[in-house]
């Protein structure tokens, strides 16, 4: 199960590669998010079942905001965003065709490649952002990259750490 986390990412790029075809330039918000700006647009709810060491199956959920209007603060919908409503069976299946793109590369090149991807377009990678912990604490830090297990990778101002999910979070507003 060591590069399960890859997967979410494929999903991810998929999600977000779909989007570019519309005109929508996304962000991928480790560990589950899709950000247009600073504005949330989307996520995805992975359940994996593994068989030992193996994955066995994985069952994908996708949240899209497609024909929302007046959705609250911090999100956002491709038909705000492109002034326009969309046929959502027609965004489903650009989502889709793209998904299992990415998922062909990740199986025929590995997660490397799809780790340049990633990166390209991972949110606030290489940038300075405020973190918390699960106590409230807050602190500063850069993006660096995400570990092959999904950790993401902070460099803070006593060096390199790493969280897994629900152990750090983005800061909402600074």
């Amino acid at each position: 199960m060591k590069f399960a986390f890859w997967l979410s990412a494929a999903v991810a790029i998929g999600v977000r590669e779909a989007l570019s075809e519309f005109g929508i330039n996304a962000k991928v918000k480790w560990p589950n998010d899709i950000m247009v700006d600073d504005s949330k647009i989307g996520g995805i709810l992975i359940e994996n079942a593994t068989s030992g060491s193996t994955l066995d199956r994985s069952i994908v959920g996708i949240g899209l905001n497609i024909n929302q209007t007046n959705l609250p603060a911090g999100a956002c919908s491709l038909a705000e965003l492109a002034k326009t409503s969309f046929d959502r069976e027609i965004v489903f299946s650009k989502v889709l065709e793209s998904i299992f793109h990415q998922y062909y590369l990740l199986k025929k090149d590995g997660y490397e490649k799809l780790k340049l991807r990633y990166y390209a377009h991972l949110y606030r990678m290489g940038m300075v952002h405020t973190y918390s912990l699960p106590d409230s604490d807050s602190f500063s830090a850069i993006l660096k990259g995400i570990t092959e297990d999904g950790q993401v990778v902070l460099l803070t101002s006593s060096g390199e750490k790493r969280f897994w999910f629900k152990e750090v979070a983005f800061e909402r507003f600074e």
